[in-house]
């Protein structure tokens, strides 16, 4: 008997940026959402089961169109039953991520970046190369 083997390459195509505020997501929510590029609302709890071993709850929240998927992610997480306090562990210096998916071919994200730098409540702010990030299959959900 043939068996074949079914291999899911996990779709790393969107754009990740670290974002250090000291303030409240839902504070943090509504700042972005006072500029013009953004709609946040509160999405219900990530819930991931990390191969039975262990579970992780992030807060997000969410901004859709037809266009894009953008998606704030609290880094440290609501409940984790480990000793991993960290949705990206080794980015343990940023508060949150803001996770970009488009669905158009032109796109400014220099604008976009732009617009997220006139905010007060963001400290810092970087774009992260996702395939140097070793727990980037946390943030695919």
């Amino acid at each position: 008997m043939k068996r074949n083997k079914l291999i899911v390459q996990p779709d790393y195509s969107f754009i990740l940026l670290g974002i250090v505020s000291s303030t409240k997501e839902y504070t943090l929510a509504w700042h972005l959402n006072q500029s013009s590029a953004f709609h946040f609302t509160k999405a219900p709890d990530i819930s991931l089961d990390m191969n039975n071993d262990f579970e992780m709850i992030i807060s997000n929240y969410i901004c859709k169109s037809d266009q894009h998927t953008y998606t704030l992610l609290r880094n440290r997480l609501v409940i984790s039953s480990s000793e991993n306090y960290f949705l990206l562990p080794e980015l343990n210096q940023f508060d949150y991520f803001l996770k970009l998916e488009f669905k158009i071919d032109h796109f400014d994200l220099e604008v976009l970046i732009n617009n997220l730098r006139v905010i007060d409540k963001i400290d810092y702010l970087a774009r992260l190369d996702i395939n140097k990030i070793k727990s980037k299959e946390n943030v695919l959900h």
